[in-house]
């Protein structure tokens, strides 16, 4: 829902914060992105919520620069939006992991989490197959969104089972908002003999 709005506004900020990086291959800055999402599901799974923060924040951090690069270098590939959302994908369930890890009595929740990203990931990852190679419509639940909810969860440890059944409400409203905006494109191919 915001990463459109923040991505316009942004980006002169972002291309900035990518110069220093210089040749840095878009994919490398992608799996650095993934270590510190290592890191912060590490340090989340020990209790460590302010250095799981710093080290996620680092994660979405990466996650701008990896496409700033690549646009930067002029080596924007289907490949490497593929690569960037598998690990975004990762990443957000390694956090969820981590809270359950942390504490078994979050474990619930967490399943329940994982089981409304999964229906996220699919909405999203098979668009392609369903409508011919267009981007999915914006929905509820994009990576600010879901850097909101680490922010959260991090900061108020003790509110995560009810934070994340919120933000697993926004996960199932956006599959289906894709449903919904897939069957309409369907429909309206199929009438127009496309």
């Amino acid at each position: 829902m915001l990463d459109g709005f923040l991505r316009r506004r942004c980006e002169p900020l972002v291309t900035r914060l990518a110069r220093p990086f210089g040749q840095m291959p878009p994919n490398g800055m992608t799996a650095v992105g993934l270590g510190f999402a290592v890191l912060a599901a590490l340090a989340i799974a020990h209790g460590a919520y302010f250095w799981g923060l710093l080290a996620f924040l680092a994660n979405r951090l990466a996650d701008v620069l990896d496409g700033a690069l690549a646009r930067a270098q002029n080596r924007v590939s289907v490949f490497g939006g593929y690569v960037d959302i598998v690990m975004d994908m990762i990443a957000y369930g390694a956090i969820v992991w981590a809270f359950a890890w942390a504490d078994p009595a979050h474990a619930v929740a967490a399943a329940w989490l994982l089981l409304s990203y999964m229906g996220t990931c699919a909405s999203y990852l098979a668009w392609p197959v369903t409508a011919v190679g267009e981007r999915p419509p914006r929905s509820l639940a994009e990576s600010v969104e879901t850097t909101i909810y680490v922010v959260l969860v991090c900061c108020l440890p003790g509110s995560f089972a009810m934070v994340s059944y919120g933000f697993s409400v926004l996960c199932w409203l956006t599959v289906i908002h894709r449903l919904i905006a897939a069957r309409r494109m369907n429909t309206e191919r199929t009438d127009h003999g496309g």
